[in-house]
């Protein structure tokens, strides 16, 4: 999806094709998510993505998108999944998919599809058109904590905002692009994509970490957690050590990989389980400087309110934090 969105494309004929998409996601084409999951009123569920028009009207138009060639395609691929999320029963909303205030009332269906659909490619028609990007990037699609010791190339500055440890699983959040996509197929696909993330979330069986040496700070806090009867899933001490291991790894590589007086930023913000904090700006900057950076500053971006629960104790904030290391 990066590397469409910095597609520079001519726009001969565009409106032509872009007819094309509109007729053949007006005309649909049954949807295999039809029965699948929570996705259409089909399953038989309380509670559905999407409406089983917005799925055939999609279905039309991604089935249509195959005639052209492969930059178009999946241009016009990436406004279809927009326009289908545009119209979908739920919006994300933090670590989860939130149903919308009324979203039965709402009758998402194939005209509300079209109109956001032919939204989006005016957008799209009109930025090929006057916002030509001119410099072109290099994406690398890999999983970090093992592709940065492959880049040759050093760094002056690197900036970035790794998953938080907040317990959010990503895989479950993007769910609805990931099959609209055909990212993936199927259940086993979709756990087997959970086993490649970052160790930030319980939802799965996680592998036992190796390191348990994390600075002064960690130890206080980790023996705080271990101690707690108040855990909603044993994995957590688990999750929390494996954490900090994959982030270990990171900022080891990146070290690696920075020129003299390189720059690391490094945003992130602090989580709560069972009433106790975990401070993980001031963790990861104490495996920072073990790593090899020198600690410059942490800076607190904001506060994010937390919501209210049974395991927050009296922590309704957690502070957001800019950590800067330099080579």
């Amino acid at each position: 999806m990066s590397r469409v969105k910095l597609l520079n494309l001519k726009t001969k004929n565009i409106d032509r094709d872009i007819d094309f998409l509109i007729n053949s996601s007006n005309k649909g084409r049954t949807s295999n998510l039809l029965n699948f999951s929570t996705f259409s009123e089909l399953t038989g569920k309380s509670k559905w993505l999407f409406n089983s028009q917005v799925l055939n009207s999609f279905e039309g138009g991604w089935s249509a998108t195959k005639k052209f060639p492969k930059k178009k395609r999946e241009l016009f691929q990436l406004a279809l999944i927009g326009a289908a999320l545009d119209n979908c029963n739920a919006s994300k909303d933090g670590k989860c998919l939130k149903y919308r205030p009324n979203w039965k009332d709402r009758e998402f269906d194939k005209d509300t599809f079209i109109n956001s659909l032919e939204d989006r490619l005016l957008v799209i028609s009109k930025d090929l058109e006057e916002n030509p990007i001119p410099e072109k990037a290099i994406i690398i699609n890999k999983d970090s904590r093992t592709a940065i010791n492959k880049i040759s190339q050093k760094f002056k500055l690197c900036i970035t905002s790794p998953p938080y440890l907040n317990s959010f699983d990503y895989t479950d959040i993007y769910r609805p692009e990931l099959f609209l996509g055909k990212f993936i197929n199927g259940h086993e696909e979709l756990r087997a994509l959970r086993q490649k993330t970052v160790r930030s979330h319980v939802e799965i069986k996680l592998p036992e970490p190796l390191s348990i040496e994390y600075g002064d700070v960690f130890n206080k806090v980790y023996g705080n957690i271990l101690e707690s009867e108040n855990l909603w899933d044993k994995q957590i001490p688990i999750m929390i050590q494996s954490y900090f291991e994959d982030m270990q790894n990171v900022l080891s590589s990146l070290n690696e990989k920075a020129k003299k007086n390189g720059q690391l930023w490094l945003v992130v913000a602090n989580s709560v389980y069972a009433g106790i904090e975990i401070p993980v700006d001031l963790i990861l900057a104490e495996i920072g400087t073990r790593k090899g950076w020198e600690l410059k500053r942490i800076e607190v971006l904001r506060k994010i309110q937390r919501r209210k629960t049974k395991h927050n104790g009296n922590i309704n904030s957690v502070r957001e934090s800019l950590i800067v290391f330099q080579k």
